[in-house]
């Protein structure tokens, strides 16, 4: 787990996530991620039986502003990490 000095936003290290589709047109959307850093290098199936989920259900249109989102964060991300 990381900490922005600046804002003092927590930030823990994604294991995973699966979506489901719900009845009536929605998405459930499950994030598993770490609840903390690691004391050492862990493998990949130790990290998902320490992993935490945070469930979220969103409307299809709710989920297609998320995948925008997403990728205009990651193309950012990647110019900066070039610069």
């Amino acid at each position: 787990m990381d900490q922005d000095d600046n804002t003092g936003i927590r930030i823990f290290p994604l294991v995973g996530w699966d979506l489901a589709s719900l009845p009536g047109g929605g998405v459930l959307m499950k994030v598993d991620y770490l609840p903390g850093e690691p004391t050492r290098p862990v493998t990949p199936e130790h990290a998902r039986a320490l992993a935490e989920s945070l469930c979220v259900g969103m409307t299809a249109a709710e989920c297609k502003d998320l995948a925008a989102a997403l990728t205009k964060a990651a193309e950012e991300a990647e110019k900066h990490r070039s610069v």
